[in-house]
């Protein structure tokens, strides 16, 4: 088909056929070359691919993105991709100041003293008076008529006849007792008594407060109260009535057997009548009383206090390692750059890596003038935490003259006022005056391997590494 062409047209394909087939030689030759170079040309190679086909650009930005740490600079596959750079990460070993974390504590005791007022009581006396009143009764008897039940017993004379004889008569006496018992009515005191439970109190001091013990005990207490009662007493009389006894003459008379009767009589008795009326009467005493008074009492209290102080000594220097990223821009030949002979096969020309100033950190700018000391941060270059740690020289961190505070080594660096003049290091002949004081001291020793990431990019100078494959 080609054959009719060329007659057709009168052209000869054969040269551009033999340039295309050049060309396609010359490009498996770069790729292979590139393939077994430096390992920039891996990533100059996903670069290229990943800008010729879309559908990769997904993957190798996933790739790319574990190739790539984040720092402070926006190093993303977009990022990379426009500035047309390819990055690598070194781990490289930098040197570290370690120090041990001290805190010495001192004790000391602060006597606190206040007035408090204590209750006391101071006995006083006094005139207690009551009004009493006082009962004046009169009695006066009045004369009435009642009727009683009397018994009347007489003993009688009997005489015994058991011997005959003739009769004969004579007066004889006998006697009769009358006994009344006279009813009257009479204001007698009656005791009313209950038991009841007395209590007595009394202040008890124990340390610095004062408390009441209190004690009960049973009293028995009676009430007089007047009541009407009735009361008998008893009156017997007694009189001889005469009366003739007659019987044999031979029998004797004897007294018999008593006999009693009862009859009701009347008589006249004096019935008492009593009149009273109230008298007033104040009576006074002195009495003694508790009167309760405050008094001012100066009570004083031991303080302890605890002074502690965080210092950085033992300083020394450690080894460290970061991981520090290599960023360059790759730049292809041209097929009319490619001379025979040139020492060059791979046709990549990248620039020279050149390592970018230091920065201060992310976490560092992040936590600047938060108020809080981080030692970490506490440089130069991250102007010293923002004057978060308070440094008696700004040159040094905050624990670097506290560490060397009298050490006996003069340090020149420290010996200014506000370092306190390294603690009189410095000082030929000094007269010092210490407070001995219970100290404590604990030692904590942090290690702490940090691994920073830091970012160098290149100038597009066309510079690529010695190859060491």
């Amino acid at each position: 088909m080609i054959p009719n062409v060329e007659q057709r047209q009168g052209i000869s394909f054969t040269p551009l056929i033999i340039a295309v087939s050049l060309c396609f030689q010359l490009g498996i030759t770069l790729i292979e070359a590139q393939s077994q170079s430096f390992p920039f040309n891996t990533n100059l190679r996903n670069l290229n691919n990943l800008n010729s086909n879309p559908n990769n650009r997904a993957f190798n930005g996933r790739q790319s993105s574990n190739l790539v740490s984040n720092d402070d600079l926006p190093l993303d596959i977009g990022t990379i991709a426009a500035a047309g750079e390819v990055c690598i990460d070194k781990v490289v070993t930098v040197e570290e100041v370690e120090y041990d974390n001290v805190i010495e504590c001192k004790h000391s005791y602060s006597q606190r003293c206040h007035e408090t007022y204590k209750t006391d009581y101071s006995p006083q006396q006094e005139e207690e008076c009551e009004e009493n009143f006082k009962k004046n009764c009169f009695i006066e008897y009045k004369k009435r008529a009642s009727k009683e039940t009397v018994q009347i017993c007489n003993t009688p004379l009997v005489k015994n006849c058991d011997i005959q004889g003739p009769l004969e008569c004579k007066t004889e006496f006998q006697t009769q007792c009358t006994t009344r018992y006279h009813e009257h009515e009479v204001i007698d005191d009656i005791p009313d008594c209950k038991d009841e439970n007395e209590v007595k109190c009394e202040d008890v001091t124990q340390g610095y407060t004062t408390e009441q013990k209190c004690s009960k005990w049973p009293v028995k207490k009676c009430k007089l109260s007047s009541q009407t009662v009735k009361k008998y007493s008893p009156e017997t009389h007694c009189t001889k009535v005469p009366f003739e006894l007659c019987g044999p003459a031979a029998c004797p008379t004897e007294p018999g057997p008593d006999v009693c009767i009862s009859k009701e009589e009347t008589f006249v008795v004096d019935q008492p009548q009593e009149e009273c009326n109230l008298e007033p009467q104040k009576s006074c005493k002195l009495v003694t009383k508790l009167i309760p008074l405050l008094k001012a009492v100066e009570n004083c209290i031991d303080i302890p206090k605890e002074v502690c102080v965080r210092q950085r000594r033992n300083p020394r220097t450690v080894k460290v390692p970061i991981i520090k990223k290599w960023c360059y821009t790759p730049k292809l030949e041209t097929s009319s750059d490619i001379k025979p002979g040139s020492s060059n096969p791979r046709g990549v020309t990248v620039n020279p890596p050149t390592e970018a100033p230091p920065t201060c950190s992310t976490f560092c700018r992040q936590r600047r003038r938060d108020g809080v000391c981080h030692p970490e941060c506490n440089t130069p270059l991250c102007d010293f935490d923002g004057g978060d740690c308070e440094s008696c020289n700004p040159s040094y961190p905050k624990e670097y003259c506290e560490g060397l505070s009298r050490n006996g080594v003069c340090n020149p660096e420290c010996n200014t006022p506000n370092c306190n003049n390294d603690g009189g290091d410095c000082i030929t002949t000094t007269t010092r005056t210490t407070t001995t004081r219970a100290t404590t001291t604990r030692t904590t020793t942090t290690r702490t391997t940090t691994t920073r990431t830091t970012t160098t990019t290149t100038p597009n100078i066309g510079y690529l590494p010695p190859y060491s494959g």
